[in-house]
């Protein structure tokens, strides 16, 4: 039987410059940790990383279509994809009809009724984790009857969608091959971060989140650690094949969960530190009760090169993270924050602001939070809650436990109704807030991004410059980042005396009519900043572009 060509893709993200993608460029590991397990399997495996290479949906239907495959997997985290991932489905199954396309991924996962409905060109999703599913699909591509016998697959059949039980979760992630890093030299010649998973999973059930749900569906353990040896292994060959000393951890809780997982973070930088390998920075995710149980983990990870840490706060007012479901405190929060920075170390806060039932009182309780932390940006202060139809929050909404009412129908366009339960924020006030701010911090925006730009310039010639010289740049970035960020709250407290001020029902048109005026001012500052940053921007490209032709000479 001849081998299987098979193409794993990442589509492109059109979906528009947002606060939210306000993270270093990183390389999609799960598609890494596939074709790994492919090739470790003896089937031949290519990668298109269209995000990290920055093509455009025509360009990657060409790289597709140059490449050829038997398969053409894509791997799909988010629904802002969705759109043109089907147009790039459609334009390859009109000229290769034999093609096998499937998908996988968190989104896939729990939608792919919708997708095997409106998506024809889609044959098949994988679901939950990818690896073993994935091969045994490769390995019985040409076995219809085959294929569709086997677990964690969804497909159709006689004009019905049928998905097969969940594959139980792989046990023991040490048995995993290391993922594969074909996109690694050029991710890192743009300034991105390498990730590194040391486990899958979580304990925690925030009521709005989708990681709990993916996986505690599956029979097995919905948190799986690998050992502190294997990610050691790991780190060396990151760090002597391709020069790597700055690291992202992408698990959803690095000091958890509980003390089997602190326990298992205190073996590890023990056996880095002996190893002789030098981090200059670590990045990873945590939770609020991980920081304040064992505070000296926080000052551990520093000491080894903790940069940023995403410190999952949720909110600032106790019955809205009883109403996540989040297991911890506002008195918790604040004094994960407070040992974060004792560190030394860097902090961006995963946050919720807005969501159908918060009351302004709570909004400026939030705001007081937020000034007392001091931590805020215009991501936060935008920041509205999704509710996803898989997660526990939608089905208590479906059971009838917690309301929440309808938008308008002339707003329903902006949901997609297949994945997202729809909704308007409850309190009249609370929602005139929210258009204000969401339209007026929005401007912002050009500024925030020219501070970026210049950034990853720095992370891109970060080992050829002098330390001095990135030091320089980078603490006038975060003079205009915090800069970006006190106007963004100034602008936040504004809008809130004045929506405070205003009659019941709301007028439109003086709702408009203050935006605008708003708008306006935000756009003078944004403009101002930005003309700034651009020429510190020209500045550091000149003196780039200097030293690059002394070191020709």
């Amino acid at each position: 039987m001849p081998m299987t060509r098979t193409l794993l893709v990442r589509p492109p993200e059109l979906h528009g410059v947002s606060f939210a993608q306000f993270y270093t460029l990183h390389e999609s590991l799960g598609i890494g940790y596939l074709a790994a397990y492919l090739r470790a399997h003896g089937h031949a495996v290519e990668i298109l990383d269209a995000h990290v290479e920055g093509l455009s949906v025509k360009e990657t239907i060409a790289r597709i279509e140059k490449r050829g495959s038997d398969l053409l997997g894509f791997s799909i985290v988010s629904s802002l994809v969705m759109p043109q991932t089907v147009q790039i489905i459609r334009e390859i199954k009109a000229k290769q009809t034999n093609l096998h396309v499937t998908m996988g991924g968190q989104h896939p996962t729990f939608f792919y009724e919708s997708i095997l409905k409106k998506s024809p060109g889609v044959d098949s999703v994988v679901r939950f984790e990818g690896e073993e599913t994935l091969l045994a699909l490769i390995e019985k591509i040409d076995q219809p009857d085959d294929w569709k016998s086997i677990q964690g697959i969804a497909f159709r059949e006689n004009g019905s969608i049928r998905a097969t039980p969940p594959r139980p979760l792989i046990k023991d992630l040490d048995s995993l091959p290391f993922p594969a890093r074909d996109t690694l030299p050029l991710l890192m010649g743009k300034g991105g971060l390498p990730l590194l998973s040391t486990s899958r999973g979580c304990t925690s059930r925030c009521s709005f989140c989708s990681v709990h749900c993916f996986y505690n569906t599956p029979k097995g353990r919905n948190w799986r650690a690998r050992s502190s040896e294997n990610v050691l292994q790991e780190i060396e060959i990151l760090n002597r094949e391709f020069g790597c000393d700055e690291l992202w951890f992408v698990d959803d809780n690095f000091l958890g969960p509980g003390k089997l997982g602190r326990r298992r973070v205190r073996s590890f930088f023990p056996l880095l530190e002996k190893s002789g390998i030098k981090l200059k920075r670590i990045d990873f995710s945590c939770r609020a009760d991980s920081v304040v149980q064992e505070p000296d983990l926080i000052d551990l990870a520093a000491k080894h090169g903790a940069g940023l840490v995403y410190l999952g706060v949720e909110a600032g007012v106790q019955r809205i993270l009883d109403l996540y479901n989040k297991g911890t405190t506002v008195e918790q929060n604040t004094k994960a924050v407070r040992v974060i920075k004792d560190s030394g170390a860097e902090i961006k806060m995963e946050f919720i602001l807005f969501n159908p039932w918060i009351t302004f009182e709570e909004v400026k309780e939030t705001i007081s939070f937020l000034e007392t932390v001091g931590v805020y940006d215009p991501y936060i202060l935008t920041s509205v809650l999704t509710i996803m139809k898989h997660t526990p929050m939608a089905r208590e909404i479906e059971a009838g436990r917690l309301k929440v009412v309808s938008p308008p129908p002339d707003e329903l366009a902006r949901f997609d109704l297949d994945a997202f339960v729809p909704y308007q924020i409850s309190d009249e006030r609370c929602r005139a807030l929210f258009q204000i701010v969401s339209m007026v911090i929005s401007q912002v925006e050009p500024a925030l991004c020219a501070t970026y730009d210049v950034y990853n310039l720095l992370q891109k010639r970060r080992k050829t410059l002098r330390a001095e010289t990135v030091s320089q740049y980078k603490e006038a970035i975060d003079d205009y980042q915090q800069l970006i960020n006190e106007t963004s709250l100034d602008l936040f407290k504004d809008a809130v005396a004045a929506v405070e001020k205003m009659d019941l029902p709301v007028d439109a048109e003086l709702l408009r009519s203050y935006g605008e005026d708003l708008t306006q001012k935000t756009l003078r500052f944004a403009a101002f900043l930005t003309n700034i940053v651009k020429t510190q921007e020209k500045e550091l490209q000149e003196y780039l572009d200097e030293s690059a032709e002394h070191i020709t000479v």
